[in-house]
């Protein structure tokens, strides 16, 4: 976790609530929270890092809690 926290913060994303979200889970499934109305912006640049941090981003809650 410490090599994903510190690409997140070479790239500007706020990674303080950074956590394993299924700590037993043989694969590793990260969380991030982030303001309903920062979330696409949030997904855009963790998406624009696919390739290095090996993990897809996915938005979970209603549309109506990210967009203004």
């Amino acid at each position: 976790m410490e090599r994903l926290s510190t690409l997140l913060k070479q790239h500007q994303i706020e990674g303080g609530s950074l956590e394993i979200l299924f700590p037993t889970a043989q694969e590793k499934s990260y969380v991030l929270t982030c303001e309903g109305t920062a979330a696409f912006s949030c997904w855009q640049r963790l998406r624009s890092l696919v390739t290095r941090t090996e993990y897809w981003p996915v938005i979970l809650g209603g549309v109506d809690i990210y967009l203004d």
